[in-house]
This record gives structure tokens, C-alpha cells and sequence, in this order.
């Protein structure tokens, strides 16, 4: 599937397929997606700000300019996605999934160090 220079806007999207597809200029605004698929998408110019977008699906998707603004990505799987100047600082985390290899040069916040430290095997006392 191809999305070129759409915006979603207070949409309901849980549980679709985006899988394989291509997004271009698209912008997703206080809308739910979540357990929604990405998986092998290539993703360009594109923003998701002020989702709740719980256990979604962006295994192997490609990036270029993606950003999260406000979104809750808890229990989100990110393997096989470089998310090197990628900004989760402003979302919810908890349960995020990622390859370590991934995770280099991300931003986040100091309060979700813990969530990206688990990741790479730190356990805590």
C-alpha cells in the first residue's frame, strides 16, 4: 500500500496491516493504532504525535525523519529498525522492544534509561 501526503486525525486504526507499505508525508494525530503492523514499511516524513499506539509492530521498517511526539509506545516492538536521533523523550516506553544494535543514538529521557537499560541486560537493585 502507498500513503502519500495523508493525514490521519483522530482515527481508530487498532489492529490494521500497514505491513510492507509505504509511507510518505503522512501524519498521524490523536489517533489509536494500537496492535497495529509496520513491519518492512518504509517510512519517510512521517509523524505520529499524540497516539496511543500500544504493542505496535515496526519490526525491520525503515525510517528516514519518523518522530513520536506525546505517543504511548508501551510494549511496542522496534527489532531490526535504526532508531539512531530518533525522539521518544516526550512518549510512554514501558515494554519497548529493540535490538541493542538498534538502540544506538536514540533520545529519550533520564526517567526511561531504566526501560533502554533492561534491553542491554542491566538489572537493578
Amino acid at each position: 500500500m502507498l500513503f502519500h501526503q495523508v493525514k490521519f486525525e483522530n482515527c481508530k486504526f487498532i489492529g490494521t496491516n500497514f505491513s510492507e507499505s509505504n509511507l510518505k508525508n503522512v501524519i498521524f494525530e490523536n489517533s489509536k493504532g494500537n496492535f497495529s503492523y509496520f513491519r518492512f514499511s518504509e517510512l519517510k516524513n512521517v509523524e505520529f504525535r499524540d497516539c496511543v499506539l500500544v504493542g505496535i509492530d515496526f519490526q525491520e521498517a525503515s525510517f528516514n525523519n519518523v518522530s513520536f511526539v506525546f505517543s504511548d509506545l508501551k510494549k511496542s516492538q522496534f527489532s531490526g529498525v535504526i532508531l539512531k536521533d530518533i525522539d521518544l523523550s516526550s512518549c510512554e516506553i514501558e515494554g519497548f522492544f529493540a535490538r541493542t544494535e538498534d538502540i544506538q543514538g536514540i533520545i529519550i529521557d533520564v526517567s526511561q534509561s531504566v526501560y533502554i537499560a533492561k534491553l542491554v541486560g542491566v538489572n537493578f537493585k
